[in-house]
């Protein structure tokens, strides 16, 4: 599990979860990345997604955003969800095993 936000709340939310399990580790990250916390850059961000060309993959893909065979992937705004929100790292995973995919 990977916590982000501001970073006082994340050292409470740290030393209680130490308490219970002692193996707890901080990322060194620039920003907050896949939270609302990265909601002041969305505007510019949407900016240049809107300004590329997407292709259909060749594949199908699944979303670490949805957690689901991705149909959106192609939309700006798919890319600007992904900014700021969480990843979905086990449903995708879960997705992949009910694919067949081993």
């Amino acid at each position: 599990m990977v916590i982000s936000g501001g970073e006082l709340a994340v050292i409470r939310v740290a030393q209680k979860l130490t308490a219970d399990s002692p193996k707890t580790k901080r990322l060194m990250f620039s920003h907050a990345f896949h939270s609302p916390l990265m909601q002041p850059m969305v505007a510019e961000f949407r900016t240049v997604a809107e300004g590329l060309t997407f292709q259909e993959p060749g594949i199908p893909i699944v979303s670490s955003l949805t957690g689901e065979v991705a149909d959106e992937l192609v939309t700006p705004e798919y890319w600007v969800r992904h900014v700021r929100e969480a990843v979905r790292f086990h449903d995708a995973v879960q997705t992949l095993e009910s694919e067949g995919v081993r």
